[in-house]
């Protein structure tokens, strides 16, 4: 179980893409959570989680904690940075991007 709350930045988003922002399930998996009641908001379990989120709303999600995905905070030091690009100096061994086999 996790417990997280609705910050100002992820006002207005949807119940279903914040589970999938915070958790490493997929759709279907996420239907199976909303028939089990795997869920609550602000300590009611939601009728649907299309519903809209609001800053300071309570979400509990009742899973392992192996399904959370972790904040990763890596020292990279910023070359640059504008409105609109970023260059990085970063280990070579880390991907830029994800692999097919979802390996980071």
């Amino acid at each position: 179980m996790n417990k997280f709350i609705i910050t100002k930045e992820q006002n207005g988003i949807k119940l279903d893409k914040y589970i999938l922002l915070k958790a490493d399930v997929n759709q279907t998996f996420l239907f199976m959570m909303e028939r089990k009641k795997m869920v609550k908001v602000n300590g009611s379990h939601p009728k649907s989680y299309k519903m809209t989120l609001s800053m300071g709303d309570e979400v509990i999600i009742y899973l392992d904690e192996s399904k959370f995905k972790k904040d990763i905070t890596l020292p990279f030091d910023i070359i640059y940075e504008d409105s609109n690009l970023i260059i990085v100096d970063k280990p070579s061994h880390i991907l830029s991007h994800s692999d097919d086999n979802k390996s980071h």
